[in-house]
């Protein structure tokens, strides 16, 4: 996927504007791996117009109901934060799953955690 090499996330030159159109496009076929990413730089404000937090969560949820395990954390920390979604830790602690999954990245396992220590 050219997305994520465009972000800085592959081998070429990082260009997020160019990256987010890319992705759009290619979350707007379906895409759960760009949906979740999509979701990343709107909430990271890269590569889109601004931070946006609802619009971060839409494409969230689109990826995580698609099955990707860093959109269902993304979605739960999204709960139990109240950001971009009202704050409902009961779907948060629904979203995050009975733990990170087995190919989980490091920042998984922490926002996992963090969502451990908001629900608790």
């Amino acid at each position: 996927m050219l997305g994520p090499d465009l972000w800085g996330h592959g081998a070429s030159e990082a260009n997020p504007a160019e990256a987010a159109q890319w992705l759009r496009k290619a979350a707007e076929q379906g895409d759960a791996d760009a949906q979740n990413l999509l979701g990343e730089m709107h909430a990271l404000g890269e590569g889109v117009e601004e931070m946006d937090y609802v619009e971060a969560v839409k494409w969230f949820r689109l990826s995580a109901h698609r099955g990707n395990p860093m959109a269902q954390l993304q979605l739960a920390e999204a709960y139990a934060t109240g950001r971009g979604v009202e704050q409902n830790q009961a779907r948060a602690v629904g979203w995050q799953g009975p733990g990170p999954p087995d190919h989980a990245q490091n920042y998984s396992l922490n926002v996992y955690r963090h969502i451990q220590t908001l629900v608790s």
